[in-house]
């Protein structure tokens, strides 16, 4: 996108939605067609239509768990994805002007009831959602200049507009369980939460998710599985040796992270998703055991909100209203980790009725 100092005089976000549209069919003629993926996400439908193959591999990956149809009479969002460079066409130059952005690369002017509108300066992404007709855009300058978070949870600023649309809340949150119910693992980077939900891959327990997963608060708790990424670096090499593969597979050195696909190498353990019990908030603590204390919903929340309405685009008092509903409805507690890591996932089995 060329930087504008002046918003363009004539346009408002129905004309550039639109303008952006046609962009997206001249990349597809320009890229040998479009190619389009459908999956079901928590019942409803996701389509993306790709402008040639460029991004395919990028953004697909992290959905390949899910089931690859469009659920009959459900609604369904269509996300256009593009690329100028590996397509050779240019959108137009934005109609704000570099004054108009705001937190979380908000477009002031272009979030209204109609339209939500985002544009990352740093990573050259703009993603532009039509509510109404549930269509939705997304523009890369560079396929190849992916960024490593967007291949691991791809569209996440769409899908989070989309979903909230839907009575449903994006979750900055781990979760695991099984086809009874499971738990929500909460809290910042460092409290444990990888190292709950990886511990959990052998035990009896599933996996939805180890970063982000799409929590449905009502009528009564449910999360679903998003993406199939686990996140692993050094640390879970030593913690659990057996995930060693999947750390080399992903060509990664030891000094790096490595994004991996676990429905390529576990996808027994993978979970579409099942009721929520409790919201459990991990907590190193560098003694043997793992233990479960009861806080109030108050913590519950304290851990939960903030990472979930700070990192995604458009989330505010509705995000908030969904999850201290959830805390409302479900027990929450600290999970105290224990460095026996084969009791963490007893712990929670335990608590879930399970043996």
């Amino acid at each position: 996108m060329n930087s504008a100092s002046e918003p363009r005089p004539i346009a408002d976000s129905a004309v550039f939605f639109d303008e952006l549209g046609e962009c997206f069919q001249k990349a597809c003629a320009m890229a040998g067609g479009c190619v389009v993926r459908r999956f079901t996400v928590g019942g409803l439908g996701l389509e993306l239509q790709f402008a040639g193959r460029a991004l395919v591999e990028g953004i697909v990956p992290a959905f390949g768990h899910l089931p690859a149809i469009l659920p009959p009479d459900q609604p369904r969002l269509a996300v256009r994805i593009l690329d100028s460079m590996s397509t050779g066409v240019n959108i137009p130059s934005p109609p704000w002007s570099s004054d108009d952005y705001r937190e979380r690369g908000e477009v002031r002017g272009f979030n209204d009831q109609n339209f939500r509108t985002a544009f990352s300066i740093g990573s050259g992404v703009l993603n532009m959602f039509h509510l109404r007709r549930a269509e939705a855009v997304l523009w890369l300058r560079d396929a190849s200049r992916l960024a490593y978070w967007e291949s691991g949870a791809p569209l996440l600023t769409i899908l989070n507009w989309w979903f909230g649309q839907k009575g449903r809340q994006l979750v900055h949150a781990a979760a695991v369980g099984n086809e009874d119910g499971g738990v929500l693992l909460a809290g910042k980077g460092g409290s444990g939460k990888s190292t709950t939900a990886l511990s959990c891959l052998d035990s009896k327990l599933s996996y939805v998710a180890d970063d982000y997963c799409l929590l449905e608060p009502d009528p009564m708790p449910r999360v679903h599985s998003l993406y199939n990424t686990g996140k692993l670096n050094r640390d879970n090499l030593e913690q659990f040796p057996q995930l060693g593969e999947l750390f080399f597979a992903a060509g990664c050195r030891l000094e790096e992270k490595a994004l991996v696909f676990l429905k390529d190498f576990c996808p027994e353990k993978l979970s579409g998703g099942f009721p929520l019990k409790a919201v459990m908030l991990p907590r190193v603590t560098g003694t043997p055991r793992t233990s479960l204390v009861s806080i109030s919903a108050a913590a519950g929340l304290k851990a939960l909100a903030p990472s979930t309405i700070f990192q995604l685009s458009g989330a505010g008092a509705d995000a908030f209203a969904k999850l201290t509903r959830l805390v409302r409805r479900v027990p929450c507690y600290q999970l105290n980790l224990g460095t026996e890591l084969d009791e963490i996932p007893l712990t929670i089995s335990r608590f879930l009725g399970g043996t």
